[in-house]
């Protein structure tokens, strides 16, 4: 056997100990709360043992919401461009003063990009005024008042590279411009840009499309809950989980108004079980639905069926956009000088040695 000497062997002894830690932590964490998630385990087996089988789910779902298609039964246009917008933020700093930085990005597959960022933080009397003034509107404490105004300024964002680059793409071509996140998120974050990017749109012919990989409505589970009067499906994802087969959608009848100035379908995009919505404008929906199996054939196009099923242009985008918070205390440190950071911005749990 080995033997292990000096600086060597204290990291030896150092790892054994924190593996034993991580060890009984996990063991005291189950034994603590190992037998209420067993019962809350048990409740969940008896509540789904009443599910109906998976045929006649979905034969409600096409009686109650609306047809399951096969995406790639829907015509195919060429010369559509594609456009990936994301955006991303990271924070530096402690309770009393922190520094979070916000990129977006617009992004065609032809090649043109419209890269924005922006600050918010209170280390000026101007921007700590506009962190109050958020406070005193929304009655919230002053961090979180904080957190409330990054999430508008960068909803803000996102809508300004997207017009920016739609306004300057080839005219008279056809576009399809993907959003990360629902429509809503836009209009109650940043309202007046939002109605900007929508008007750049329908000028320049480009469909707006807001992919939601993580679906948290309730809509279509209530109509399928008071039909089977049960108190299952709890939410969409609940019941749609595993419904449809991969490259299907439900295109929802446009009279079911979920979102009522947007349009929102369900499409399960590759092997993995979870679906994602689509939001789409109503201004841009007609009757056939033209423009919406238009976009999901692309996305689907653009989604790799042995992936979690969410567009890979998107996942492009998001990379382009990405922001950490070692990126802000970098900026911060070149900017503003490590006095400053160590005085104002350093948290005292960074100085925290591992065990």
């Amino acid at each position: 056997m080995a033997r292990v000497f000096g600086k060597d062997r204290e990291r030896h002894l150092e790892n054994k100990i924190g593996k034993r830690v991580v060890v009984l932590h996990g063991a005291r964490l189950v034994e603590g709360l190992g037998p209420r998630l067993a019962q809350m385990s048990a409740a969940l087996r008896t509540e789904t043992s009443a599910i109906p089988d998976r045929a006649l789910l979905r034969q409600l779902i096409m009686e109650k919401v609306g047809p399951i298609c096969p995406i790639e039964d829907f015509p195919q246009e060429a010369d559509i461009e594609l456009i990936g917008v994301d955006g991303s933020a990271a924070g530096f700093g402690g309770e009393s003063c922190r520094l979070d930085a916000l990129a977006a990005v617009a992004l065609s597959a032809c090649g043109a990009r419209v890269t924005k960022f922006d600050l918010v933080h209170s280390l000026d009397t101007e921007s700590r005024a506009s962190i109050e003034q958020m406070a005193a509107e929304k009655s919230l404490p002053f961090e979180a008042a904080q957190d409330m105004l990054a999430k508008c300024r960068l909803a803000a964002l996102e809508c300004q590279a997207c017009r920016e680059l739609l306004r300057h793409r080839q005219a008279g071509r056809k576009a399809l411009a993907l959003m990360d996140g629902g429509f809503l998120r836009y209009e109650t974050m940043s309202r007046d840009d939002w109605c900007l990017l929508t008007d750049t749109a329908e000028e320049t012919g480009t469909v707006l499309a807001g992919v939601i990989e993580e679906i948290g409505t309730f809509y279509v589970a209530g109509l399928v809950r008071s039909a089977l009067d049960l108190e299952w499906p709890r939410n969409d994802r609940d019941l749609l989980f595993g419904l449809l087969d991969p490259g299907e959608c439900i295109l929802v009848c446009p009279d079911l108004r979920f979102k009522g100035d947007y349009y929102t379908v369900f499409a399960r995009l590759s092997d993995h079980p979870q679906p994602v919505a689509v939001d789409f404008l109503r201004s841009q929906v007609d009757s056939s639905l033209r423009n919406v199996k238009t976009a999901l054939r692309i996305i689907l196009g653009t989604t790799p069926r042995a992936s979690r099923g969410f567009p890979l242009w998107l996942d492009i985008v998001d990379a382009e956009a990405r922001l950490t918070e070692s990126d802000v205390e970098d900026l911060a440190r070149h900017s503003l000088g490590d006095d400053v950071v160590e005085k104002l911005l350093m948290p005292q749990r960074k100085r925290r040695e591992a065990f």
